[in-house]
């Protein structure tokens, strides 16, 4: 004889978690950083459930703070990083990135550089890209790199609001 789960016992089964540790720089990059975990949520459906935690790259200043925000990288399914692609990166993220590389070998992962402004052009040998493929890499990590529109651009359609970065148009391991 075949049983059914009820619906309240399939409510109660475990769900599987996607954990996203995002740094940002300003508030332009945070948006970036959100719509990315806005389209993953998507994609991942109702089975998995999204968890993020985003970082402003001053909090990572803050000693505490930046022992917490390495902690969620090491658990993290997903790291972004989004900057500004001209500047480097602050000392106090390549810390945080130093304090998380080492353990986060042998762990499926990946890390997300989302760089620069719309308009500006892509150039993959900036600091910040080679230094966090590079880490990438040390980590044994898959690297996506993708420029993405600035909060105040022109790719914003009627509503105000820009399409959604698509993972198909990234590069891997650029």
């Amino acid at each position: 004889m075949k049983t059914q789960k009820s619906s309240v016992a399939r409510a109660a089964e475990p769900r599987s978690f996607f954990n996203v540790v995002a740094v940002y720089e300003d508030t332009g990059a945070s948006a970036r950083a959100m719509e990315v975990c806005q389209l993953l949520a998507s994609k991942l459906g109702s089975e998995v459930e999204l968890r993020s935690c985003l970082w402003q790259f001053d909090l990572l200043r803050n000693e505490p703070a930046s022992h917490c925000a390495v902690a969620e990288a090491v658990e993290a399914d997903l790291i972004i990083v989004a900057a500004r692609q001209n500047a480097e990166l602050r000392e106090e993220v390549k810390q945080w990135v130093e304090a998380w590389v080492p353990e986060k070998r042998g762990q499926t992962a990946a890390l997300v550089a989302l760089l620069g402004q719309a308009g500006t052009g892509l150039v993959s040998t900036t600091q910040p890209h080679s230094y966090l493929k590079e880490a990438a890499t040390r980590a044994g990590m898959d690297f996506f790199l993708r420029e993405l529109p600035g909060a105040h651009d022109h790719a914003a359609g009627p509503t105000g609001q820009r399409p959604a970065p698509q993972p198909e148009d990234w590069g891997l391991n650029e």
